[in-house]
């Protein structure tokens, strides 16, 4: 929590293959830093930062368009950037290593047309939250 009133930021963390720095940090030192938070937090905190290290440029343009469509309403238009954005997500997921269950699929978890029912569960736990709900 803050003593500040802050604006509600949100995005899909990851905590499967992250080395977390927080272990590091005494917990005075984690306190203050909570203390004092800043938006810049998002980009300055080692663990933040590695917590998303699955999202991309290319992600958040997708899903920023996908937004943007759904918001006015354009609903078709929105699921197919959502799509897109979905498997940039599982793309840099697979691509990045970090996860023993990832590595044991490998490339068949870039097949969407995959009916395996271990892939499609796999696919949706590394994927995008919400682009597979919007």
């Amino acid at each position: 929590g803050s003593k500040k009133k802050h604006q509600i930021y949100t995005f899909d963390a990851r905590h499967k293959g992250v080395d977390f720095f927080l272990n590091k940090r005494s917990n005075i030192n984690a306190d203050k830093e909570a203390d004092n938070y800043t938006p810049n937090v998002w980009e300055r905190d080692q663990d933040l930062r590695e917590m998303r290290s699955h999202v991309n440029k290319d992600f958040e343009k997708k899903y920023a368009a996908g937004l943007e469509q759904y918001l006015k309403g354009n609903f078709r238009e929105s699921v197919q950037y959502l799509k897109e954005a979905d498997e940039i997500m599982i793309e840099n997921v697979v691509y990045d290593g970090r996860i023993d269950d990832v590595n044991a699929m490998g490339q068949k978890l870039l097949d969407a047309n995959s009916n395996d029912e271990e892939v499609c569960h796999l696919r949706r736990e590394i994927g995008d939250g919400p682009c597979q709900t919007l």
